[in-house]
C-alpha cells in the first residue's frame, strides 16, 4: 500500500490521486460485475487517459456533455486534428463480444485477444481494444494466458465468419 503525505500534497497533486482512486474503484467494480453500467463507468473515469493503439498511435478521449447536463454516450477520440466519434453501441457491441468469450473461462479468467478486429468489425475497435485491455476485460498478452486464450480469440473469429457467411445467404432461395 502506498504512503501517501498529505500535508506535501499540491492540489494538481490530490486530484491525481482522487482520479485515480476513481478510476482503480470503477476497474474493480466491472471486473467484479461484468455490466454495462460498470462499463460505463470506467468510460467516465478514464476519459483524459493517454493511450496507445495496437500499432502504437497515441490517443486519449473525452465525453461531452448534453443538451440537459449529462454527459452524452459518444466518446470524441482525440488522435489528429479532427475528432472521430465512437458510438457507445460500438463499445456495447464488443463488450458483448468479451462476454461471450469470458462464457467457455474459468471464473476470474480473462479472455486473451490477439488484436483488435477479433472482437468484432466494429466501428472504432482499434480505439475500443486498450481500453479493454486497460480496463482489465481482456488479455492482450499471450505468454500472460496461454493456449486457451487463442482458442477463445480464434473461435470467435470462426463464429463470426461463420455468422458473416449465413448473413450473406439470406434470403437466398435454394
Amino acid at each position: 500500500m502506498q504512503c501517501i503525505n498529505w500535508n506535501k500534497l499540491t492540489e494538481k497533486g490530490s486530484v491525481e490521486v482522487v482520479e485515480q482512486e476513481e478510476k482503480r474503484k470503477a476497474v474493480e467494480a466491472l471486473l467484479a460485475d461484468c455490466s454495462e453500467e460498470h462499463l460505463w463507468a470506467c468510460i467516465v473515469a478514464f476519459q483524459g487517459e493517454p493511450l496507445r493503439t495496437m500499432s502504437g498511435l497515441p490517443y486519449s478521449y473525452t465525453l461531452k456533455e448534453g443538451k440537459h447536463g449529462g454527459l452524452t454516450k459518444e466518446l470524441w477520440v482525440d488522435r489528429r486534428e479532427n475528432s472521430k466519434s465512437i458510438t457507445w453501441s460500438s463499445v456495447r457491441m464488443a463488450f458483448q463480444n468479451v462476454l461471450k468469450m469470458k462464457e467457455s473461462l474459468s471464473e476470474g479468467e480473462k479472455p486473451y485477444v490477439k488484436r483488435p478486429k477479433a472482437l468484432g468489425d466494429i466501428r472504432g475497435i482499434s480505439y475500443i481494444y486498450p481500453l479493454f485491455d486497460q480496463f482489465g476485460l481482456i488479455e492482450t498478452d499471450p505468454d500472460k494466458n496461454g493456449k486457451n486464450g487463442i482458442q477463445l480469440c480464434l473461435q470467435l473469429e470462426e463464429a463470426s465468419v461463420h455468422n458473416e457467411a449465413e448473413a450473406n445467404t439470406e434470403g437466398e432461395t435454394t
